[in-house]
């Protein structure tokens, strides 16, 4: 999986030890390229650019729909999943008595402060709790759905642990009784084979500077296609029209994803984040699973040799990309080895969050904790 020659495409591996794809995948050497790309047509085409940029928009939504397993037309794209969380949000009557969002207690923030925020309209938010703090079964969230539910706000990997959530269950039940699902898939796209179509969800959200080595600003929204035509987005703007150019006085939604796509959004992201998607295609997404996998394994004896607590589920399939390690002080730790070029992050119920991508080898994980040896003893 680690050959030189995918090693080469990422230069930060060349002077980091690089431990934390989930948090901010590596940068390929090609998007430069693609950026200046990017500038070279604004620089050469100018105003008629848009020519080129609009079909480009569509190549990446067939792109990262070859990712997902969507549609491309089922996509929509923005800079953050919170403004198209947002969008999502404001399809809904929450003045209804259908006005129920569960949400699991462990979700990464946004989501309960795009949820948050909404307070007064008539949404009731219910925060699903954990059993053990760190991951979830599906009958914590199935077990609560009734003719209230309205939406189900699912990670499909949970942040602060790296545990997963099987999805299947709970999108069968909810449709049952009438609800909606969202899976937020940021924290496994690229890493972990998933397919939107196959899971049923009605929405999807996920960005590119994780796992996708596509860089931030590249977010994506994904609908079930049988309800594109029926919602109606609250967010709205001209990239949003059937006619993206044709400046209608009145409001004329695409038909497809496109609608929830808004006013004026980042192309040079795209170009970016398209080199990403495009690298993980051609590596693969299952190697891709079966070598984080492998680095798991390294990551999760070397912390138990030295008696440190996993906080991630230990069996696979339970478990997404990173590798949560408790250790007291661990902001502080992972300042310390940032010094020294190994580059992991942590967070709060969490610990020191340690991962490998496709690019990663053992010894880069060998090196990380013989750093840390040196600094407990100090």
């Amino acid at each position: 999986m680690t050959q030189p020659t995918l090693r080469n495409k990422f230069p930060i591996l060349s002077h980091s030890t690089y431990l934390v794809s989930h948090s901010m995948g590596a940068a390929p050497l090609d998007s430069r390229e693609r950026i200046l790309e990017y500038w070279n047509s604004w620089n050469d085409l100018g105003i008629t650019a848009w020519d080129r940029w609009v079909p480009f928009v569509d190549d990446c939504r067939a792109t990262l729909g070859k990712i997902i397993g969507a549609p491309g037309r089922a996509i929509a794209f923005h800079q953050n999943v919170s403004t198209l969380v947002h969008s999502v949000l404001g399809t809904f009557d929450w003045s209804s008595s259908r006005n129920e969002v569960l949400i699991s207690e462990l979700t990464f923030p946004t989501l309960k402060y795009c949820l948050e925020v909404l307070k007064g309209t008539g949404i009731h938010i219910i925060r699903v709790p954990s059993r053990d703090g760190i991951s979830h079964d599906s009958s914590d969230f199935t077990s609560l759905i009734n003719a209230r539910t309205a939406l189900i706000m699912i990670d499909h990997g949970i942040y602060r642990s790296s545990a997963i959530i099987d999805i299947p269950p709970i999108v069968q039940v909810a449709h049952q009784h009438g609800a909606r699902v969202l899976v937020d898939t940021y924290q496994t796209a690229g890493m972990y084979p998933l397919s939107v179509t196959d899971w049923g969800v009605d929405f999807a959200v996920g960005g590119s500077h994780k796992w996708l080595c596509g860089g931030p600003g590249a977010s994506y929204l994904y609908i079930r296609p049988d309800l594109l035509g029926t919602l109606k987005p609250q967010l709205y703007g001209w990239m949003a029209q059937r006619e993206v150019f044709g400046f209608a006085p009145d409001v004329q939604p695409a038909d497809d994803a496109r609608a929830f796509m808004t006013g004026t959004f980042g192309i040079p992201s795209l170009y970016a984040a398209k080199v990403g998607w495009e690298t993980i295609l051609e590596v693969g997404v299952t190697p891709i699973r079966q070598h984080v996998l492998h680095i798991s394994h390294q990551i999760i004896r070397l912390a138990q040799e030295r008696g440190l607590k996993i906080n991630s589920p230990l069996k696979d399939e339970a478990r997404g990309g990173q590798v949560c390690v408790g250790i007291d002080n661990a902001h502080k730790i992972e300042l310390l080895l940032g010094k020294e070029k190994i580059l992991l992050d942590s967070r709060p119920y969490c610990g020191l969050r340690i991962s490998g991508h496709f690019y990663t080898e053992e010894r880069e994980v060998l090196a990380c904790f013989n750093a840390l040896d040196s600094i407990i003893k100090r």
